[in-house]
């Protein structure tokens, strides 16, 4: 296999003035747990000013919990956990209001596994993902669900997205470079 990489066509590196990228680490490593952060806190302030959630969710007041990996977790909109979940979707830790489950609590709420439905549960398959668990978490354990968890985990989605294409997230980053991509 040859390791040589080649262009298809001439480009002027001096004709560009600014390369643009997204965030999953195609051009640039960038520091997973600083940006989500500042995507969180972002998210939250919108939660509050777009959709009237409770004036203290602007305040960051949990510590963001940045699991070794992000692969394998969800977000159970039934009872809402944070789950852990092996290969049969079984699952294997459970955190509940910012509470570990023991052992024993997770096998006895979770008898026979986790459904494989978005009615049911938000899986995350990346890191990028992870901020709309710590935010669920965080509402959660203040204000628990008086209605539809599937609801508010669309609002914390749509409101980590509106961050990213209003700037927010993009300005933030662009100001202190640096500190976000190695």
């Amino acid at each position: 296999m040859n390791a040589r990489i080649r262009a298809h066509r001439t480009v002027d590196l001096a004709a560009i003035r600014a390369v643009g990228f997204d965030l999953d680490h195609t051009l640039a490593l960038y520091d997973d747990a600083a940006v989500n952060l500042i995507a969180a806190n972002a998210a939250r302030r919108l939660l509050v000013e777009q959709l009237h959630y409770p004036a203290w969710l602007a305040e960051a007041t949990s510590p963001m919990l940045v699991p070794p990996a992000a692969r394998a977790l969800a977000a159970d909109l039934r009872l809402g956990a944070i789950v852990k979940l092996d290969a049969a979707r079984r699952v294997r830790r459970a955190r509940l209001a910012g509470r570990w489950l023991t052992g024993d609590e997770t096998s006895a709420a979770y008898p026979d596994g986790i459904p494989d439905s978005r009615e049911w549960n938000y899986p995350v398959y990346s890191p990028f993902q992870l901020p709309v668990l710590w935010l669920l978490e965080e509402i959660e354990s203040r204000w628990p669900a008086p209605a539809d968890r599937r609801e508010r985990c669309e609002h914390v989605r749509s409101m980590l997205d509106l961050a990213h294409t209003n700037g927010t997230l993009k300005s933030q980053l662009r100001d202190d470079v640096g500190r976000f991509v190695s």
